[in-house]
């Protein structure tokens, strides 16, 4: 490293001379992500690794990383970093807790410059909501409710397959409204929006013309399709970290004649964040769907099982079941490359 300093170095000077020459390198930026995901024997090497290439001064590294995760992968390595028999409700003096080495002074002789990322609020999540999809069609449509006219456009009577996975302004405008519940974490808000996608393109031809829309309602009005739904059943299993798997079975599992209020009456008895989560978009569910029953949420509960990441107890307690994983690049980006191909 010394040696590829020295030479970077000379052949910047000799450029400076040179008229006309093409810009040396003067600075290597390193970029470590991820690290996070990596065993702690990875994550402590990592860190040697790159306190060795901070001695040099042609090199820059920017880790991002959750210092959660760094700290305790030190504490595995070097247990004198964390104490024996400490604990965090343990009362410590002043002098002890200066006296005692912790990972940040370890991080300290490494790290020059922290920087926190603030946490994705609510109107943030909606954001980088909106900055995800992109809407290029409108539809007829009515949200149950709320007043307005309707707006009536020209669509395709068969839509292509990049148009299956579009997500509508009014689609997108109901996300939003459910932001709030979808969590703190970006990687949630595009499990969201690549699930639905993918939830729409398994659709048939008959239930995609009725998906946002539904026009054989009983009075023969029009009313909003079955879209809220998945969407709000979607939120569910996105934000609720620990129960969604028994949250959505429960659903799907019961009685079609149970009254929404019912179901909701008895998650919040659970009285756990993600029961009482569940029941507030359930609320907003029956204030937007006029839905009643739990009729409607039961097919759809165990359609939208399959696409989240704990997958729901019905497809865990099958023999032979397996869970296919698929990467975080936007599915509207995968999908384009292969219609284009």
């Amino acid at each position: 490293m010394q040696t590829l300093s020295r030479i970077l170095r000379d052949q910047g000077d000799a450029a400076s001379n040179a008229p006309g020459s093409v810009r040396p390198v003067d600075r290597v930026v390193l970029y470590i992500d991820d690290l996070d995901r990596c065993r702690p024997e990875d994550v402590v090497r990592v860190l040697q690794v790159v306190h060795m290439l901070l001695a040099f001064e042609l090199f820059a590294v920017v880790i991002a990383v959750d210092a959660r995760w760094v700290e305790e992968c030190l504490k595995q390595s070097y247990k004198w970093l964390a104490p024996a028999g400490a604990s965090a409700m343990a009362i410590v003096t002043d002098a002890e807790a200066s006296a005692r080495i912790t990972p940040q002074d370890y991080l300290e002789k490494i790290f020059q410059i922290s920087f926190w990322l603030e946490p994705m609020t609510a109107a943030r999540g909606a954001e980088y909501l909106k900055s995800l999809v992109r809407t290029s069609r409108r539809v007829t449509s009515v949200v149950a409710g709320t007043a307005g006219p309707l707006v009536e456009t020209q669509t395709r009577a068969t839509p292509t397959d990049a148009e299956r996975i579009d997500i509508l302004s009014i689609e997108l405008d109901y996300m939003r409204a459910l932001a709030a519940y979808i969590g703190p974490s970006p990687r949630r808000v595009k499990r969201l929006v690549n699930s639905y996608r993918l939830l729409k393109a398994r659709l048939s031809e008959p239930q995609l013309r009725d998906f946002v829309t539904d026009r054989k309602s009983e009075d023969g009005s029009l009313r909003s399709g079955p879209y809220q739904l998945v969407i709000g059943l979607l939120v569910i299993g996105t934000g609720a970290r620990i129960h969604a798997a028994h949250i959505l079975t429960e659903l799907a599992e019961r009685d079609p004649r149970d009254g929404l209020d019912k179901v909701i009456d008895a998650f919040r008895e659970r009285r756990h964040p993600d029961w009482i989560m569940s029941a507030q978009v359930l609320e907003t569910l029956m204030r937007t769907q006029r839905t009643t029953d739990a009729s409607e949420l039961r097919g759809w509960a165990r359609k939208v099982g399959r696409f989240l990441l704990q997958g729901s107890t019905e497809y865990r307690r099958q023999p032979g079941s397996a869970m296919q994983g698929v990467g975080s690049t936007p599915l509207e980006t995968r999908v384009s490359a292969e219609i284009s191909s």
